[in-house]
């Protein structure tokens, strides 16, 4: 993200780049390991041992998204911080498709939540009307895919690798980072476009779930199936918004100003968790419904005992 490029020729060691990139190691490990570990947990559950049913379907589309954040985000964030220098990794190409998967998980699981929301609406406000099906929820995903897909394939083009210079003490180290080309209107009119796409997935879950609490009123927060449920992806969509906002925050500033000379490692931190704070989804779910469903402990408890759940 510098422009002084004589800086970026001075040479810097591995230990002194691992210690500027620790806190990202130390992210994306513990994403990695409790990510992949909780959604095989949460799919095989839902799929193998639980009901059929549209809260199971909902829960395992969610899953496979956070799996999509799990097996291309993170190894690509890892290899562009610890190995972007070796021959046989591209950092342009770690740029791209890390971007790519991150706006289209993000894109897909927008779309998701809105249906979830929608969803739960029909059964606490119109709980005599048309629900969904399962066979709906199918289709709605095939179509919230190819959504997805089509608004993310800008970023191909888009998003190229460039170069922070970061000063610590009085070593200067050239951290790569993915940012926008400049050559064009292009990046601001694709930045405000997946702004208003995040707005109004914010707008729509807020109006919604501010309706079903609203009918539902003080029954909001007791016990019951269809509450808990509510209570769950009600959660999800908060975590989904407060995680979007730093990286909307940043990819709109980022597409209308230069990029800043030099970061501090202070500095560099900060960008790094506005920019990776959605991956904390691929984990966020799982506790979430390790928490709120006990049917789901139960199946846990009797799969690690290797016994059948009473």
């Amino acid at each position: 993200m510098g422009n002084d490029t004589a800086v970026c020729d001075l040479p810097a060691s591995r230990l002194g780049m691992g210690s500027l990139h620790w806190p990202v190691l130390l992210y994306t490990l513990v994403l990695f390991v409790v990510g992949v570990t909780g959604n095989s947990l949460v799919f095989f559950i839902y799929h193998c041992h639980l009901k059929k049913n549209v809260f199971g379907s909902f829960v395992q589309i969610l899953a496979v998204l956070d799996m999509v954040i799990v097996f291309v985000c993170l190894p690509c964030t890892f290899l562009l911080r610890f190995a972007y220098d070796i021959d046989i990794v591209d950092a342009s190409v770690l740029c791209k498709t890390q971007t790519f998967a991150k706006h289209f998980s993000a894109a897909m699981m927008g779309v998701v939540l809105s249906a979830i929301a929608y969803q739960r609406y029909q059964k606490a406000c119109k709980p005599l009307g048309y629900h969904m099906t399962r066979y709906f929820v199918l289709k709605l995903c095939v179509s919230g895919i190819c959504f997805s897909l089509i608004t993310s394939t800008p970023i191909i083009y888009l998003i190229g690798k460039t170069t922070t210079i970061v000063k610590k003490e009085n070593e200067y180290y050239c951290v790569p980072t993915c940012n926008f080309s400049r050559k064009h209107w292009f990046p601001l009119a694709y930045a405000i476009f997946v702004d208003v796409e995040f707005i109004a997935f914010t707008m729509f879950l807020v109006v919604t779930y501010f309706k079903i609490w609203k009918s539902l009123g003080k029954s909001f927060a007791q016990t019951g199936s269809r509450r808990v449920s509510t209570r769950v992806f009600f959660v999800s969509a908060i975590i989904y918004i407060v995680s979007g906002l730093p990286i909307m925050a940043i990819a709109t500033w980022f597409s209308v100003h230069e990029n800043l000379h030099t970061f501090s490692p202070i500095l560099l931190t900060a960008f790094d968790i506005g920019l990776y704070l959605p991956y904390v989804n691929c984990v966020a779910h799982t506790a979430i419904y390790s928490m709120a469903s006990s049917l789901f402990r139960v199946e846990c408890r009797a799969l690690c005992q290797c016994t059948q759940p009473q």
